[in-house]
């Protein structure tokens, strides 16, 4: 039984372990991963097992010889520009895109989720960037298309819900949150799992902008400030989706007396799960806060402490993803099961991918207010799928 080095590149890849990282679990010499990833030396029997074991693989896993198709490319993944020369962190976050976009295929093929909206909201987005109406307009029509009420605790999963893919990943500050279209039209949305809640929900909505908004730009551009524009508009727009323009004007107007204090934003901070940052920036973007106020404000800010230690951040909920787990639970056992035979994994290893645990980074706990807001839809479309 032969050993296919590809395949343990793709499965560390998957995890985001370096070599380093492996060779100092399994605890092997300095260059050891590389040789077998290259074909010069296979592991062990007992080096096997091991590897099986951490990333709760099957025996068969690494004697199959089928590669994982790339889905994807460089130019069209929105990484961090300032990090554009990071090739080893983007190698390992494209072939996570196109190992998870294997594993997806797959179970898609036992399940059938409906028409989705993702491809028209595009489509329009694009024709009213042809007639040059602003990003205040495109949130709107995208807040109208999404039916999102005025706050923003269902955009989560009406993100999922239009037909993207929102997945969990230990990323480094390097890369920092990403987002692609595939070559077969499925949109991507990687987040970091160790962000607060208000943080969280702009990355989000920043991704969902640049999967809208820059389809088929270049993000891999030498042009520093061609990447800058694309990264200023889908800023723009995450903060005029999530904090939509008529009715924060209203709101702000009703809520803040003062605009140089930060306690009166603290308010609006917990209606809409954003940072005060946000909130005072989007009102500087509407002429609602002058320069001189907006010095001011940041001097309060810095007195507070609030540049440190904002408050309430503990309390902005952290929405977990809930697409594919609504996915998974909609498949019978025996469908679950030919799923892990045809990949060679262990149930365990689809759940450490794709539904990891948000953890409180600062206390090693929990967040209670963490949620998932599942896609009901999913089980409903499989029982019709298999009663017609």
């Amino acid at each position: 039984m032969s050993f296919n080095g590809t395949r343990l590149r793709d499965v560390r890849e998957l995890f985001n372990f370096t070599r380093k990282d492996l060779e100092k679990l399994l605890n092997l010499p300095n260059n050891t991963i590389l040789k077998y990833e290259n074909g010069i030396e296979e592991p062990t029997f007992a080096i096997q097992v091991k590897l099986n074991n951490l990333f709760d693989l099957k025996m068969p896993f690494f004697s199959k010889i089928d590669s994982v198709p790339k889905v994807t490319n460089y130019d069209e993944v929105s990484f961090n520009s300032k990090y554009v020369n990071d090739l080893k962190s983007k190698e390992r976050e494209l072939q996570f895109i196109n190992m998870s976009d294997s594993f997806l295929r797959e179970i898609l093929k036992y399940l059938n989720l409906g028409k989705t909206t993702i491809v028209d909201i595009l489509k329009e987005v694009q024709l009213m960037k042809d007639n040059n109406l602003s990003i205040d307009e495109i949130a709107k029509y995208v807040r109208e298309s999404l039916q999102l009420d005025k706050k923003n605790n269902d955009l989560m999963s009406a993100i999922e819900k239009s037909g993207v893919f929102v997945l969990e990943r230990g990323l480094n500050k390097k890369i920092g949150t990403y987002s692609t279209w595939t070559d077969t039209n499925r949109p991507y949305i990687i987040l970091r799992n160790n962000k607060y809640g208000s943080d969280r929900l702009f990355d989000l909505a920043h991704e969902f902008g640049h999967l809208l908004l820059h389809r088929g730009s270049d993000f891999n551009s030498s042009d520093v400030n061609y990447i800058k524009k694309l990264k200023s508009e889908a800023n723009y727009f995450a903060s005029a989706l999530l904090l939509e323009k008529d009715f924060f004007i209203q709101n702000y107007k009703r809520t803040i007396n003062d605009p140089t204090d930060p306690k009166q934003y603290l308010q609006l901070k917990q209606y809409y799960e954003v940072s005060i940052f946000l909130i005072k920036k989007r009102a500087r973007k509407l002429g609602l806060i002058n320069a001189r106020q907006s010095k001011i404000f940041y001097q309060k800010i810095s007195k507070l402490g609030y540049d440190e230690n904002e408050p309430y951040l503990l309390d902005i909920p952290i929405y977990i993803p809930g697409k594919i787990y609504t996915i998974l639970n909609a498949l019978s056992s025996n469908e679950l099961n030919a799923i892990y035979d045809t990949f060679g994994v262990h149930e365990a290893f689809l759940y450490k991918v794709f539904l990891r645990k948000i953890e409180d980074f600062s206390s090693g706990n929990k967040l209670k207010s963490a949620r998932v807001i599942p896609i009901e839809a999913a089980k409903q479309s499989h029982e019709n799928k298999k009663n017609p």
